[in-house]
């Protein structure tokens, strides 16, 4: 089954972009009668969703290039299909669009925004889907308002409303799952998401308003100078192993050796080694046979 919904092509599972390139600007793209893209959406209204942003972007790229202006790198007169492609290269203009070539009272949610930038396909299946996360975060407790309307302040708001009173594991949590953010950040947690976490999702959000930059959809990033400071907790980490602790630990590898367990040799030998030589795990794995006779006579000893 095949359907076309405005700029949408869907063949069989797959969904599809699709925009016809005007006739005097061709060239620009090797000849090219169209721009396809792959859509990464999971039906027909969250493809309709992203197919109406790519038609903004790709028809703002097809007047500046008949009113002469150059992707950002790019020499006049070249074929620049590969930089103009959103697949390949986050650049589309050097100079901020005049108000004639992209109409500026067109309204981008953060939705919006983080639909056209998980478009791109650049990030993994990981980083996309804790973005992904975060963008939620953010719109649950601000609202899937304009990105233009989002301010330092709101943001900083959110880091120390929600982000800092966020219990670990959130959703996994049976009593929590089902309840709304503003009812979980009221809660006094008892463990709360580390400074380091707290940065990695304001990192996250941060591309976001980055790409609103880049594309012009806002004139300076309000997610700015939010960072969390990291204490060094080094110290807890060098703390010594009890005698009771380094028992259990040696009890666990015999146990794991007796019940037939050790498939891979490595996870019994590399940790008791290191129990008895203090050695790091990656020096250890770097032991030769050559070397095993020294080793075994330092633990026999």
């Amino acid at each position: 089954m095949e359907a076309k919904l405005r700029n949408v092509q869907q063949r069989g599972s797959a969904l599809f972009f699709r925009i016809s390139i005007p006739e005097d600007l061709r060239w620009h793209y090797g000849g090219k009668t169209e721009i396809s893209r792959a859509l990464r959406a999971h039906d027909i209204s969250e493809a309709l969703s992203w197919a109406r942003i790519l038609a903004i972007v790709f028809k703002r790229q097809f007047s500046d290039l008949r009113a002469g202006r150059n992707v950002q790198g790019i020499k006049e007169g070249d074929t620049i299909l590969e930089s103009l492609q959103l697949g390949n290269s986050p650049r589309l203009i050097g100079e901020a669009p005049d108000s004639t070539v992209f109409n500026r009272s067109t309204s981008f949610s953060l939705s919006m925004v983080y639909a056209e930038v998980r478009s791109f396909g650049r990030q993994s299946q990981r980083s996309e889907l804790e973005r992904g996360n975060s963008v939620k975060l953010l719109i649950e407790w601000l609202g899937d308002i304009a990105i233009e309307t989002v301010t330092r302040s709101m943001l900083m708001e959110f880091r120390d409303q929600v982000l800092c009173r966020m219990p670990l594991r959130m959703r996994q949590q049976s009593e929590l799952k089902d309840k709304p953010l503003r009812e979980i950040v009221q809660i006094d947690h008892e463990r709360v998401i580390s400074n380091t976490t707290i940065n990695n999702r304001l990192a996250k959000l941060k591309t976001i308003f980055t790409h609103a930059v880049r594309y012009g959809y806002i004139r300076i990033s309000p997610l700015v100078d939010l960072s969390m400071p990291i204490e060094d907790d080094f110290v807890e980490g060098r703390c010594v192993y009890s005698h009771d602790q380094l028992q259990r630990m040696i009890d666990g590898l015999v146990m794991y050796a007796t019940k037939g367990k050790a498939t891979r040799h490595m996870r019994f030998w590399v940790p008791l080694i290191a129990l008895h030589s203090g050695a790091r795990l990656n020096e250890i794995c770097q032991l030769g046979f050559h070397r095993g006779q020294c080793a075994a006579q330092l633990l026999a000893t």
